[in-house]
């Protein structure tokens, strides 16, 4: 299953207890400008992600049918 999160950073939280699934194996902030040079897992999220956030038109992901993005070409 994948999630993915619309998130601002406020800050760290000093005081917060962070309880991670033992099946999951990492999470990361990326920078929307290195978004097609770093790994994305599913990397079909790219694509939408990208186009979201330059306010266009997005398909929803549904599935990783392949590897890589080949829309991306930068």
């Amino acid at each position: 299953m994948d999630l993915v999160f619309l998130c601002d950073y406020l800050g760290n939280a000093p005081y917060a207890t962070l309880q991670g699934d033992t099946n999951q194996v990492g999470f990361d902030w990326l920078d929307l400008s290195m978004l097609n040079k770093l790994p994305l897992f599913p990397s079909k999220l790219r694509r939408p992600i990208m186009n979201f956030h330059e306010g266009k038109e997005y398909m929803k992901y549904l599935g990783n049918e392949e590897i890589g993005d080949p829309e991306c070409l930068e």
